[in-house]
């Protein structure tokens, strides 16, 4: 039917019309990763993983008090530092469980040996309780 493409070439001429940016984009502005994990300073650019975060927060929450160690695992490329380090921890630091912006947050990544890995976590997280006492 021509009034159909006449149409939709109305439409693709709307859509091809250029526009402009009053903001110069950098390459620290790009929020697009690519295969780097996003951390907690890309928080603000990390999103469509908000009902993984949610559920992450509710097996940490008051409703499971005995749950506070949380363990993400899953396939290589998945997305669980992201969904971790982008998304749960910032959430914890802003309170979304009653006192967790208080709470010594440690991450680590298992690696070859994964108790010596979870051993380090702890000592930082011990240092960073230490400190905070002074």
């Amino acid at each position: 039917d021509s009034n159909w493409l006449v149409h939709s070439r109305i439409a693709l001429d709307e859509f091809a019309t250029p526009t402009t940016f009053d903001h110069q984009f950098t390459e620290q502005d790009n929020p697009y990763r690519g295969l780097a994990s996003f951390d907690e300073s890309d928080a603000p650019n990390f999103f469509g993983r908000e009902a993984l975060v949610e559920q992450l927060l509710e097996k940490m929450s008051d409703r499971a008090p005995h749950q506070r160690m949380l363990m993400v695992i899953g396939p290589s490329g998945s997305g669980k530092s992201s969904a971790v380090r982008a998304g749960l921890v910032p959430s914890l630091r802003k309170g979304a469980i009653r006192g967790s912006e208080k709470w010594f947050i440690s991450t680590f990544m298992p690696g070859p040996d994964p108790i010596a890995s979870l051993a380090a976590a702890l000592r930082r997280a011990g240092a960073l309780r230490r400190r905070a006492r002074r």
